[in-house]
This record gives structure tokens, sequence and C-alpha cells, in this order.
């Protein structure tokens, strides 16, 4: 059975590709939160930026990932 969904290696080749897009404050808020599991009170504070700016950058993320998964 073919399987037509993305290998973890094409994902996380994916994801290294938008991160390198990213400023250095914007990686780090994302590390801390989806691999090191720090809250979003710490992170936003420690990084000195806002709740909505944190939540704005994990969308704008997700959407650049998606639309890589998209067909031209």
């Amino acid at each position: 059975m073919t399987s037509f969904a993305p290998s973890h290696d094409e994902d996380l080749s994916k994801l290294k590709k938008i991160l390198a897009r990213l400023e250095p404050v914007e990686r780090e808020a994302l590390t801390r939160f989806y691999v090191l599991e720090h809250d979003t009170v710490r992170i936003t504070a420690e990084l000195g930026i806002s709740d909505s700016q944190f939540r704005e950058l994990k969308a704008r993320v997700r959407s650049a990932f998606l639309a890589m998964e998209r067909p031209n």
C-alpha cells in the first residue's frame, strides 16, 4: 500500500526551512514552546513579546507549513 502522507524527514525539512526565515527571537520562542515545553507566560515575559504576538507567530508558522503541503 502506498502512503501519500509526507514522511517525518520531509516534514522536518519543511520545518527547518520555515524556521530559517524567522527572526532569532521568533525561533527561540517556538523552540521553547514546542521543544522545551515552556509555558506561554514564561516565554513571552522572558523574550519581551506580547501574548498576541506569540499567538500570531504560531499561526503564521502553522500557515506556512500547511502552505508547503498544498500542491502547486
